[in-house]
């Protein structure tokens, strides 16, 4: 399901920050939000003048971890502490 999801949704709009596109800093936050909006963050909480708006492609092709969040249900939400740290599914 995985990559039948990534290879539909290739072009799909998926919000990061600046930090993750121009500074490479590890994507350690990725939420599918309610309105099947993907968040790739390096923290819970962002500042909105740091969000950009990419591809699903280029942030996959940033983190290639992520095909794995792929299987994510709407509202779920991940978070792990360093590139080979499995990912944790976050409880509200």
């Amino acid at each position: 399901m995985r990559i039948e999801y990534l290879k539909e949704n290739l072009n799909k709009a998926v919000f990061t920050t600046k930090k993750i596109i121009e500074k490479g800093v590890l994507i350690k936050y990725v939420a599918h939000d309610d309105e099947d909006d993907w968040q790739f963050f390096e923290e819970e909480f962002v500042s909105t003048s740091d969000i950009m708006i990419v591809s699903l492609e280029q942030i996959v092709k940033i983190d290639t971890t992520l095909v794995d969040t792929m299987k994510l249900p709407i509202g779920g939400k991940l978070i792990r502490s360093g590139v080979e740290e499995e990912w944790e599914l976050v409880i509200d």
